[in-house]
């Protein structure tokens, strides 16, 4: 096992000299891991004089939570708590041994003389692990008035203190209110500086009365209140919001801070009015949206017009002015308001109301609300937005309506309201709107059934914009009704162009429109065979290789009649001269390729193998027969003769064509390729990959010197090894030992370090070598592992895991799947000196593994004894995550629950969401059910149910569930959660 193997490294002699920072890392860590193998040295650590030997033991123990609990019992046999450490005359050492307790869950009672005495030290540190210590072993109502002691100061832990404070939940209302009422800087600051804390748990009631008691009726601290009041109700607490009071201070501000010499003070505050408002409008309440929608639409009529005597009086007063204060600029109002007010409303409704608005508001709205028209995903929710097309509307509104409306239907195509919709708008005045529109019902899913449709109203524009139609037909699928008129398009040669063409394609099979190609095509080659300049000649190119294209393969005669004629048709010498576009013997190449395509084309393909025939052209034809195997030797030899005057990308069709190939020619040839120096080195890789399943990729690893080929020699072999070709993992293994044998002699190269790595890799992954070789995979990163460590201590970033330790990853997966990761590291020696983000890569590898769970605790440990990182915080975060669900995949209740209490409280704690936090939970969005902080506090009271419910105390599990149920606020996974809890306590 992983922690024997651990206890066995530590005994053993460190072959490494290291820094003493270094030492009392490897050590810490060796500590926290098997503090029982070592006892006798914690003992003596945490009995010693020197505070940095006690603060040394305290640090490993506080590392991990097995370990903490043993230390703790080791310091007080009698189960109490360490006083004479939290009362050390060291702040550093109070504050590990607070860590220490915090970890092991041993509290410390929030009204001791003990704890009032933490609270008013001097150091920082020393607050912030009490503010930390209070949040994991006291509940809300125990620790909240020292929290509101420790809120006072204004530093890090103030700041901690007051989060934890503000997010404690009903219990701590008093204490709240108190700290609410008694900001300096007046009720608002206060209250936009932690209503995002006071929203992250259940809203309290009495709060909310309390807060309402000290407000004005009109201030901008009451509609603060009201928004706390309004997510408290949607959570499902006993209060209602008012809103029509939120809405008439919508644009409500207190007046700008004193001493805001520069207005920056005032534009943060702005700025944040503005993002709490438009939270409240994401909450998804209907009565909120539709007040603002009214308010929306009596300032829209305000800011349009000048106001009169006779005008009715306004039912939400003071919009104008306020507006303008409020967003900085005039005008704009009740843009925002909309905007708000769809947010909050269903969207079918709101894009009704919207009818009501100029069109420029109506613009806005559809805008705004068109990435959430998903929601409307039956036909009949298009119904009665029918005027929003009309052709009294803005051209720019049919615009954004039409594309709201497409969106979601063009993946689906339905027949129904919205495709009538589209096809109403193929009547617009706007021709690129009728374009768009035709495309859209062109692309959809069902467009046989209306192509029938389609064509009657194309029938009906003009000559030129049918053209212009005719690309959204699709290429691929025969438009019947269309036929006649096509073929009409073609009647003389200037229209047969490139894109009518390709829609006669799916038609070829009938023998009239064959017919007719084929004379088509007759009458390219005599147009091809008359031209007289350059531009006639490459007309006559395009659309010859356009008709050959629809014609198809089939008419291998037709084919091979042009290919000749084209052959003996070149262009005059004066053609091309002074072109721009250089000439390309296009037609000639496509009728070439497609008698490859047929059996009887490719037999007549062989005679244009000669010499008379142009080498661009016999080399199309070459790689057409060798990759259907008829005359293919003959062919082999062609391409042989004419791949040096190739160009790379033709070379590297015609090595893909000679690697198809079983001929023993052919790979020699591509051997030679492979080892020609001169030769560019994109074609030498496809030659090599060309290999990758023949016996000559050995020859090539032990013949060729570039790096770059040895590596993908080595990556081709090493995935025949692993899927069991016998020879190879021993030709890898000898290959290995013919590298390492030349470090250090007059032989080496410069890249034999990283090929050694690539065939050191290679051999791990197949097996070969055996337990000898797997007991290097990770000798490199052990080796590099204190320097990455002092690395991190100057500030410095290694580079990203997966890139820094690819091969040992790589390797370690495979060691994995055979079992043999385990013995591979304790092989190693001292493999908790790994750099904590392998070794949390390593716990993954092998989760389910029996080293999983092993790996996972070393992984926090080493990750706590860095610096703290940019990174650290999200790399802590991913170990609890992995915890957390091999929890639930174990049924370990109890590791579940710690999991997510840390995820919770610990971002509570630190005021900042991790990048794995908002991966894993997402950000709050009530309207699709998602609402992290609900998540992670009822999961872990839920996960406490189950616990008890394991344990067979019922009545334990239904009072947790009863708790659970107040935090289920706006998450669909809680309360899904919640009713599997509450079933299995009812059985």
């Amino acid at each position: 096992m992983l922690v024997a193997a651990t206890g066995a490294s530590a005994m053993a002699p460190v072959a490494v000299q290291a820094s003493d920072g270094l030492a009392n890392e490897w050590r810490a860590r060796r500590w926290a891991l098997t503090p029982e193998v070592h006892r006798v040295a914690i003992t003596e650590a945490l009995g010693s004089k020197d505070w940095s030997a006690v603060y040394g033991a305290l640090d490993a123990l506080a590392r991990d939570e097995r370990s903490a609990r043993w230390g703790l019992a080791l310091l007080s046999d009698g189960g109490g708590l360490p006083t004479n450490l939290l009362s050390h005359p060291h702040p550093n050492v109070r504050a590990r041994a607070l860590d220490l307790c915090t970890l092991a869950r041993r509290g410390l009672d929030p009204e001791s003389p003990l704890a009032r005495a933490l609270a008013e030290d001097t150091l920082e540190r020393v607050r912030h692990a009490l503010v930390r210590h209070l949040a994991w072993t006291a509940q809300p109502e125990e620790r909240s008035d020292l929290l509101l002691q420790l809120a006072q100061e204004s530093d890090e832990a103030a700041q901690a203190a007051q989060r934890l404070l503000y997010s404690s939940g009903p219990a701590a209302w008093p204490q709240q209110l108190k700290g609410l009422a008694d900001e300096s800087e007046g009720l608002e600051v206060a209250l936009l500086k932690h209503l995002e804390e006071l929203q992250r748990a259940p809203v309290s009631v009495d709060l909310i009365g309390g807060l309402r008691a000290l407000v004005r009726e009109e201030s901008a601290a009451g509609v603060l209140v009201e928004g706390l009041a309004l997510h408290g109700e949607l959570d499902g607490a006993a209060v209602r919001a008012d809103r029509e009071r939120m809405v008439r201070g919508w644009f409500l501000l207190s007046p700008d801070p004193k001493g805001d010499l520069d207005g920056s003070l005032g534009l943060e505050r702005r700025r944040q009015t503005h993002a709490l408002r438009t939270g409240w409008a994401r909450e998804g309440d209907v009565g909120l949206g539709r007040i603002l929608f009214r308010a929306g639409v009596e300032l829209a009529q305000r800011e349009s017009r000048p106001g009169s005597a006779d005008d009715p009086a306004p039912e939400f007063t003071g919009h104008l002015a306020g507006a303008e204060e409020f967003l900085g600029a005039s005008g704009q109002g009740a843009s925002f308001l909309l905007e708000c007010a769809g947010e909050s409303l269903p969207v079918g409704e709101v894009l009704r109301s919207s009818a009501l608005l100029t069109d420029e508001l109506a613009e806005e709205v559809w805008s705004l609300v068109g990435a959430r028209t998903d929601t409307m995903d039956e036909d009949s929710d298009w119904e009665g937005l029918q005027w929003v097309l009309a052709p009294a509307r803005s051209r720019s509104l049919r615009w954004t309506a039409a594309a709201v409306i497409a969106e979601t239907w063009v993946d689906q195509g339905l027949a129904g309201v919205v495709e009538e919709m589209l096809f109403g708008l193929l009547e617009d005045p706007d021709r690129d709107l009728r374009r768009r529109s035709f495309r859209w019902l062109c692309d959809a899913p069902g467009f046989a059934r209306r192509v029938e449709r389609l064509h009657g109203c194309w029938r009906r524009f003009v000559a030129e914009e049918r053209l212009l139609h005719l690309r959204s037909l699709p290429r691929k699928q025969a438009a019947g009704p269309f036929l006649p008129d096509l073929l009409e398009l073609c009647a003389m040669p200037s229209g047969r162009t490139a894109p009518v063409l390709e829609l006669l394609g799916p038609f070829r099979e009938r023998q009239e429109v064959r017919a007719t190609l084929e004379s088509w095509h007759e009458e390219a080659l005599v147009e091809l065979e008359q031209a007289d300049s350059g531009p006639s000649y490459r007309a006559a190119q395009w659309r010859g290789k356009a008709i050959a294209l629809a014609l198809g393969s089939r008419s291998a005669g037709n084919l091979k009649e042009g290919l000749v004629r084209v052959i003996a048709s070149p262009p005059g010498s004066d053609f091309f001269v002074e072109a721009t576009l250089p000439y390309d013997p296009e037609w000639s190449k496509t009728l070439a390729g497609l008698l490859a395509k047929s059996a009887e084309g490719r037999r007549e393909l062989l005679r244009f193998l000669g010499p008379a025939t142009p080498r661009r052209v016999r080399v199309e034809a070459g790689i057409g027969l060798v990759a259907h195997g008829e005359g293919a030797r003959i062919a082999e030899g062609i391409l042989f003769k004419d791949y040096p005057g190739c160009d790379v990308d033709l070379g590297m069709r015609v090595l893909e064509a000679l690697g198809a190939s079983d001929s023993n020619d052919a790979r020699s040839f591509l051997v030679d390729v492979v080892l020609d120096a001169d030769d560019a080195m994109e074609r030498r890789l496809a030659a090599l990959d060309a290999l990758a399943r023949t016996e000559d990729l050995q020859e090539i690893l032990l013949r060729t010197q570039q790096p770059e080929l040895i590596l993908n020699a080595v990556s081709a072999l090493g995935a025949r090894a692993e899927a069991g070709e016998s020879g190879v993992g021993e030709l890898l293994f000898i290959a290995l030992a013919r590298v390492e044998s030349r470090v250090g002699s007059d032989r080496e190269r410069a890249s034999d370090g990283q090929v050694a790595g690539e065939l050191l890799l290679a051999c791990i992954r197949s097996g070969a070598g055996g337990s000898a070789l797997e007991r290097r995979a990770f000798a490199g990163a052990l080796e590099a592992s204190g320097a990455d460590l002092k690395e991190r201590f100057r500030g410095l970033r290694p580079a990203a895991t997966e890139f820094r330790f690819r091969l040992e990853l790589t390797a370690a997966e495979a060691l994995a799947e055979r079992g043999h990761l385990g013995g591979a590291l304790t092989d190693a020696g001292d493999w908790e000196r790994l750099d904590g983000r392998l070794l949390f890569e390593l716990a993954q590898l092998d989760a389910q593994g029996e080293w999983g769970s092993a790996l996972l605790r070393a992984a926090r440990v080493a990750l706590q004894g860095e610096p703290v990182g940019t990174d650290t915080v999200g790399l802590l975060d991913r170990v609890v995550w992995l915890g957390y669900r091999l929890g639930v995949e174990r049924g370990d209740w109890a590791g579940v629950g710690e999991s997510v209490s840390w995820l919770l409280l610990e971002t509570l704690l630190r005021g900042s969401r991790s990048q794995g936090f908002g991966e894993r939970l997402g950000r709050f969005d009530r309207r699709s059910g998602v609402d992290p902080f609900a998540d992670l506090g009822a999961a872990a009271l839920q996960a406490r149910g189950w616990e008890a419910l394991a344990q067979g105390d019922r009545l334990r599990a239904r009072a947790l569930a009863a708790q659970a149920q107040v935090w289920l606020g706006g998450s669909d996974k809680a309360r899904a959660g919640q009713a599997e809890l509450m079933e299995a306590v009812a059985r």
